[in-house]
């Protein structure tokens, strides 16, 4: 694999996929992208009294550049389960939350063409959190 995220491969049901060597089969994160193929995401949305929290992403982003995006959000890599996301909010907003913290939203399929025609094709694991602080 290259320098990039080793990332699992998914069923479209959200089962990894198993490679003729009979482990789960994992492709860095570009070829994921190129391939169309299925693959865990984690997002995370900020509530505070006056609003939610929106990131822009930035404008050399290959899928939705410049566009609002949930609070903080990523791809989980191989072997990471869904709340091992949370390192997206240190990473993203440099704010620490707890498991415990979290209330969980839901698993949801998305299957969308992107502007450069590649297809993504995820399971995000989304997740709301309060935080008293001010947007």
């Amino acid at each position: 694999m290259s320098g990039s995220e080793p990332i699992a491969v998914l069923d479209p049901d959200g089962s990894p996929l198993i490679g003729p060597d009979g482990k789960a089969l994992i492709k860095p994160r570009e070829d994921i992208h190129r391939d169309g193929d299925w693959h865990a995401a984690f997002h995370l949305w900020v509530v505070c009294d006056d609003g939610i929290l929106l990131q822009r992403r930035g404008a050399h982003k290959q899928a939705w550049p410049s566009r609002l995006d949930a609070s903080a959000a990523g791809h989980l890599t191989a072997g990471e389960q869904p709340l091992d996301g949370l390192r997206e909010a240190e990473e993203e907003l440099g704010v620490r939350y707890e498991a415990h913290d979290l209330e969980q939203l839901g698993v949801f399929r998305v299957d969308e063409l992107q502007p450069d025609a590649t297809v993504n094709r995820e399971h995000q694991h989304v997740y709301a959190v309060r935080d008293p602080r001010p947007v």
